[in-house]
């Protein structure tokens, strides 16, 4: 028998009938080759009585492998190189997985920041608002402030205009316009204004219906604040000679209520009689018309109104309103006003 890697050191003593029917496997090959590699790195030296056996061309040892354990080692060889992708395929998605995770990670700390400053962005809009609306509301108050003290300057000036020429042109015909142009705007004008005017057109002992003083005056003026919608028409305006002139008005307005209770009281405070609650019925919200002149007495001398005198027919209109006189001298019972619109 040759000498070779498939006969051991002492196949002298063994029988080619045994071995010789034993097929030799590429595995115990690959045993003898790494038991001698390893003889060989430990010792340089073999033992005595070993043959030094030949060396195998890959091409004999390819050859001394049966078509079983090759395609073995090639379905081997094809599942570690399947495994090694697979597993290379496994790690790419990772780093796939893990780079888009990063990417989305980023991606929402941008819209984060994004939204902060959209919001902030809106704070400081509504502030920059609300501080351009409070700086034009306090330049609309200014504004308002310096014209109303413009107003006010213009309006004493025009005062002073009106005086000065009210002073030089100052007549009975004149001082009768001022007195029918104020008894129109009577329930707005402000009591001060309506003083100042009798202070600059009466004398102080002016005689008024009966009674004496500028008070008087201005209290009959009174009477036309309790009714509503008080209106005022210029009938005619007649001067007789350079110290007399005679007006003639006729007066619309309203009774309420509140003008029957203060100017008539007893027949508004009793609810108890049947007859006095006919009367209220029919007097509340109607409207009444008084005809009514006015006689003004001039001073040439000191310019200045010295007698006024009123007839005004209040007993016609309520006559109209009730129908009877038995029915008027009820309403007129205990009242504070007189038929001919007087105080009592």
């Amino acid at each position: 028998m040759p000498r070779s890697v498939f006969c051991p050191p002492n196949s002298q003593f063994l029988s080619d009938d045994v071995i010789g029917s034993i097929c030799q496997r590429p595995t115990q090959v690959q045993s003898i080759r790494a038991t001698n590699t390893n003889a060989d790195r430990n010792c340089t030296t073999p033992p005595s009585g070993w043959a030094i056996p030949a060396r195998i061309s890959p091409a004999e040892d390819e050859d001394s492998i049966s078509p079983r354990d090759k395609k073995r080692k090639r379905n081997g060889a094809t599942a570690d190189s399947d495994s090694t992708t697979h597993r290379q395929e496994d790690q790419d998605e990772e780093v796939k997985i893990n780079s888009i995770s990063m990417k989305k990670s980023v991606d929402l700390t941008k819209v984060a920041q994004l939204l902060d400053l959209g919001e902030e962005l809106q704070r400081k809009r509504r502030r920059e608002t609300q501080k351009r609306y409070r700086m034009r509301q306090i330049q609309l108050t200014t504004n308002l402030e310096n014209d109303v003290h413009q107003l006010r300057q213009d309006i004493e000036k025009l005062l002073q205009q009106r005086d000065s020429g009210t002073e030089a042109t100052r007549d009975a015909w004149n001082v009768a316009l001022e007195f029918y142009a104020r008894s129109r705007r009577l329930k707005t004008q402000n009591l001060y204004n309506l003083f100042e005017f009798l202070r600059a057109t009466t004398a102080p002992d002016v005689a008024f219906s009966g009674g004496i003083g500028r008070e008087r005056f201005a209290n009959s003026w009174s009477i036309l604040r309790w009714f509503d919608q008080v209106d005022v028409d210029l009938h005619s305006l007649k001067k007789y000679g350079d110290d007399c002139v005679v007006m003639t008005t006729r007066t619309r307005m309203t009774m309420t209520g509140r003008t029957l209770q203060n100017l008539f009281p007893r027949l508004y405070n009793c609810p108890e009689s049947s007859v006095k609650v006919r009367l209220v019925t029919k007097l509340v919200d109607q409207q009444i018309v008084m005809d009514s002149r006015t006689l003004f007495q001039w001073d040439s001398a000191t310019k200045l109104v010295t007698g006024v005198r009123t007839d005004s027919d209040l007993l016609t209109p309520l006559l109209g309103l009730l129908g009877r006189l038995e029915d008027v001298s009820i309403a007129f019972d205990q009242a504070l006003i007189s038929p001919d619109f007087q105080w009592r």
